[in-house]
């Protein structure tokens, strides 16, 4: 049996935005932001809820074209919960929200700044709901860092340890890197993975287009373009090849009393 259920009414708007424009993927995202913050603050406020499957605590009952006007159903129960969250969105109090409502919210504000948009919840004056409407520069007013930009992809080229290849739907390795830190996946062809099987634990090269996170540049994964086995060759051993390869510049000098006094001067 559904419980009793309040309409609420949510607007997306900016320049351009209709049906035909607006992506499924950013009109989902809004909609389960708010979902989010709404049923964190009834966890926040003790509410129980169905269990999942029952039925749906918050539904979409139609999108209409005048902007993007999406009619949800919400249960009668979560009323105080939506109130809750646009009052502190209309008060300029994000920050002031327990965190597991204050998060979602911050998407939809990021959500809204990162594509110059503006999200509306209308008012249900009789059940002391205000309007709520969230702009780029509402970001500003209330101090919410902006979301982080997206990844980059460059030309990379990496060195590092092969220690694991599989990958059920997409031929992947595992490398972990000379300069340290966690490994690293690269994905490749067949042929390409093949190869670096036949080099397990082994030193390898690799070239292709690398995922960065930004801002730290934080290597994530790379697509692999070319790849090739890379013998580690040790200090020593390239001081000594340095040694014989320059006639007897270096006739003399112990290649690990030298890098040691390099490193510790």
């Amino acid at each position: 049996m559904i419980t009793d259920r309040q309409d609420i009414q949510v607007q997306i708007d900016g320049e351009g935005i209709h049906l035909e424009t607006l992506s499924l993927r950013d009109l989902t995202e809004y909609l389960l932001s708010l979902e989010d913050a709404i049923l964190a603050n009834a966890e926040v406020d003790g509410l129980e809820l169905p269990p999942p499957g029952q039925q749906p605590c918050i539904s979409l009952i139609g999108v209409e074209e005048n902007c993007v006007m999406a009619k949800l159903a919400i249960m009668a129960i979560l009323i105080p919960s939506l109130a809750t969250v646009t009052k502190a969105i209309s008060s300029n109090t994000i920050s002031q929200l327990p965190e597991s409502v204050r998060m979602p919210v911050t998407k939809i504000v990021q959500h809204v700044t990162r594509n110059n948009q503006t999200f509306r919840i209308e008012a249900i004056p009789q059940q002391n709901v205000s309007a709520a409407v969230i702009t780029p520069e509402l970001m500003y007013q209330c101090q919410i860092d902006a979301a982080p930009p997206p990844p980059t992809r460059s030309e990379t080229t990496i060195y590092g340890r092969c220690i694991s290849v599989g990958g059920v739907r997409k031929p992947q390795a595992e490398i972990r890197l000379s300069s340290g830190g966690a490994p690293i996946k690269a994905y490749g062809n067949e042929q390409q993975i093949r190869l670096l099987g036949h080099l397990i634990f082994d030193e390898v090269r690799i070239d292709g287009v690398g995922l960065w996170n930004m801002p730290d540049w934080d290597l994530e994964s790379i697509e692999i373009t070319h790849v090739e086995a890379h013998p580690y060759v040790s200090p020593v051993d390239a001081f000594n090849e340095l040694r014989s390869s320059s006639s007897s510049y270096w006739k003399g000098v112990d290649a690990r009393t030298f890098i040691k006094k390099v490193r510790h001067g």
